[in-house]
């Protein structure tokens, strides 16, 4: 904390003892009141009286030297964003300009006030674009520019756009602001139409395989047909034979009559079911295909 001593030495020539204000137009009758109460409460530590009273003197009187004094009132009140406004300006007026010393010792104040905000370009926001800093409305500053104090603030950079972020300050930032505009709203303007895709007629031939099934079918039954027969022409030969004839010439013949008819029997129930079920799948498989729209639906 500046000491308070400094401040009123600082300060001291904002009143009009010095000769080369002679030729300067006067200050009205409050100035001089209201800065020896601004410099009385200084000494007291009452920094926002000061601050107020220092602002009272200025308005009264607009001049670098009260710019001065409230840009260094505002850095004891940790206000820095008021105090590098203050400090800047009371640099470039004119009017009671600072002294060589006075200058170099605000440009240091000014430095350390300038480590503790963020400066932020404004080069891409739209012009006429509102701009809320923690839901109170704000107005650039007078180079532009965006100045924010130490903390977490909610930006909001409203119009045809809308851009809104939380903003760390650290202190020492000077960058554009970081802004993603919305795509812009416009009204009474109907969404686009999206057209569903319309889907294939089903297929209304056989399925594949189905024929190839049932023709197989039937020819497992036949050649089955054919094996039955074989065994019972066998077995009806070997009974029939002669009552001359040895067993020992039929005995082969008729060994082979009971396998003959089992793979008959077997081969035709094969053919059968095949020949069933191949047809049952030409007349059903049709109406139950699923299109190719259906089975892509979960892919995507």
């Amino acid at each position: 904390m500046m000491r308070t001593i400094e401040l009123i030495a600082l300060c001291g020539v904002l009143l009009p003892a010095h000769a080369a204000f002679a030729q300067e137009a006067e200050p009205p009758a409050e100035y001089e009141q209201l800065i020896e109460e601004a410099l009385s409460e200084s000494a007291n530590g009452n920094w926002e009286d000061a601050r107020a009273a220092f602002r009272q003197a200025h308005a009264a009187f607009p001049n670098a030297r009260t710019e001065r004094g409230i840009g260094m009132v505002s850095f004891e009140i940790r206000d820095y964003v008021d105090s590098v406004r203050h400090l800047r300006r009371a640099l470039s007026n004119e009017v009671r300009p600072l002294t060589e010393e006075q200058r170099t010792e605000v440009q240091s104040l000014l430095t350390r006030a300038l480590g503790r905000v963020a400066i932020f370009s404004l080069a891409n926001v739209p012009e006429g674009a509102d701009i809320t800093i923690d839901g109170r409305a704000v107005e650039p500053e007078d180079d532009g520019t965006l100045m924010l104090p130490i903390g977490e603030h909610a930006v909001v950079v409203s119009g045809a756009h809308r851009w809104e972020s939380s903003i760390p300050v650290r202190g020492g930032e000077n960058a554009p602001l970081p802004m993603r505009f919305e795509a812009p709203v416009v009204e009474d303007t109907p969404p686009p139409r999206i057209t569903p895709p319309v889907a294939p007629p089903p297929e209304t031939g056989p399925p594949d395989g189905s024929l190839a099934l049932t023709l197989g079918g039937v020819v497992g039954f036949l050649a089955g047909a054919g094996v039955l027969i074989a065994g019972a022409v066998t077995y009806f030969e070997a009974n029939g034979a002669g009552p001359m004839t040895e067993w020992a010439d039929v005995s082969g013949s008729y060994a082979i009559t009971q396998p003959l008819q089992g793979i008959g029997y077997g081969v035709m129930g094969l053919g059968a079911a095949l020949t069933i079920g191949g047809a049952i799948w030409m007349t059903t498989g049709s109406n139950s295909r699923p299109s190719a729209q259906l089975q892509l639906r979960g892919t995507f």
